[in-house]
């Protein structure tokens, strides 16, 4: 059962990350994230990702994204952008 919660924890940041080489369909929010439309072409995409799932662009602007990691015990982000060599932290309340 963990191993399930941890692959639709990876899925979805997996989704989150790919909107940076797409672009988006998305609304604008009032904390500035903006709500990503999720179109499921196979059924086994429910049983990763719940039907009622909020996915968030949170960050943009980079050009070859790398990761996700999500540190569970201090509940953030990291991903890579590869060509900057640079390693960004997201956390929700502070970005």
């Amino acid at each position: 059962m963990e191993h399930r919660k941890r692959s639709s924890y990876l899925g979805v940041l997996t989704i989150v990350l790919s909107v940076f080489a797409l672009p988006p369909h998305t609304k604008a929010q009032q904390n500035g994230l903006h709500t990503i439309d999720v179109i499921r072409l196979d059924r086994r995409f429910d049983k990763l990702v719940p039907f009622n799932v909020k996915v968030e662009k949170i960050a943009g602007g980079h050009k070859w994204v790398e990761g996700p990691v999500w540190n569970r015990k201090e509940a953030y982000l990291l991903f890579s952008d590869i060509p900057r060599n640079a390693v960004y932290k997201w956390q929700e309340g502070r970005g």
